[in-house]
């Protein structure tokens, strides 16, 4: 497995749409966006701004996976972000969170009935 660099708050991903992720793979978690923070030591806490997330599938987390496993943390914030047509063999649509990830913090997010 590659190395992986923490991401923190100052991470802004701002303004656009991610669509038709596709995470129907073995090991594939969150289609449209992994936030993997799992590992001690480890973060993935971005910040989402004015985004869409929408007709992405995967297996876990049709548009986003969080994972704070193994002592890491990941906690992204959403600030106006929509979630639409997204689809997860298991648990949600919109979002997937292993235990013991917190659960991210939302401002001004839609989430429809999917």
């Amino acid at each position: 497995m590659g190395s992986t660099t923490s991401v923190s708050s100052d991470t802004v991903l701002d303004g656009f749409i991610i669509t038709a992720g596709d995470g129907l793979g073995t090991g594939h978690h969150g289609a449209g966006l992994q936030c993997n923070g799992s590992g001690e030591g480890r973060q993935c806490n971005p910040t989402l701004v004015d985004l869409m997330f929408c007709g992405n599938n995967g297996n876990y987390g049709g548009a986003i996976y969080v994972d704070a496993s193994g002592s890491g943390t990941s906690s992204p914030t959403l600030d106006n972000v929509i979630f639409f047509g997204n689809h997860a063999l298991t648990g949600e649509p919109s979002t997937a969170t292993p235990m013991p990830a917190p659960a991210a913090r939302s401002l001004r997010c839609d989430v429809p009935r999917q």
